[in-house]
């Protein structure tokens, strides 16, 4: 059994953006708590011109169960947005911020970090089917850690005006000499969009 609630909103007035994004994962295997683990995430983009843009972000991630228990990063970078029109989006930023890595019986893991980040959405002409990927990429100024990950795709299907049907693929993943976990997930899920 698994629930997974995931909300992702976006306000835009004048030359700010803001996005929030949260979500909540629970699920069991066999009667056990398999995973229970939520994620916060907000970014806040100011426009200096139609494509230029400077970004904020805050990220937050807490695991009940898991050895990594807390999971923060948080930067500031300038973006450059290629298209967003009613065909999709595409955007690429770049940003220079921190990650921290907490658990529950290992030493603190923390580091400066180099990123690169993206967001593309396309939506297929003549259709009701929406390709998107989205993710962060990080390289960190640390020698116990090769490269940090976080990444999703996947396709949207709209059902009706507001309806739709999601089938996506995400992976957190670190890699380094300290640490390495790669966790994939995949989820099918019916969405709401307003507008």
């Amino acid at each position: 059994n698994e629930v997974r609630l995931k909300t992702d909103q976006e306000f835009q007035k004048g030359f700010w953006r803001d996005s929030f994004k949260a979500s909540l994962d629970h699920s069991k295997q066999d009667g056990e708590l398999n995973s229970y683990d939520y994620e916060l995430r907000n970014d806040l983009d100011y426009f200096w011109s139609s494509h230029w843009f400077w970004r904020g972000e805050a990220v937050f991630k807490h695991d009940f169960i898991e050895e990594l228990q807390d999971e923060m990063r948080y930067g500031s970078g300038p973006g450059y947005r290629f298209f967003d029109d009613k065909e999709g989006r595409f955007e690429l930023g770049s940003l220079l911020g921190r990650y921290a890595y907490h658990y529950r019986t290992q030493p603190d893991l923390e580091f400066q970090i180099l990123g690169i980040n993206w967001d593309y959405r396309h939506k297929f002409r003549d259709s009701k089917l929406e390709f998107f990927t989205n993710g962060d990429y990080g390289y960190p100024f640390f020698a116990g850690v090769d490269f940090a990950l976080e990444a999703e795709a996947g396709l949207r299907y709209s059902l009706s005006e507001s309806l739709r049907l999601t089938l996506s693929t995400e992976l957190d993943a670190l890699q380094g000499e300290i640490d390495s976990h790669n966790d994939w997930r995949h989820f099918l899920g019916i969405g709401y969009s307003w507008k």
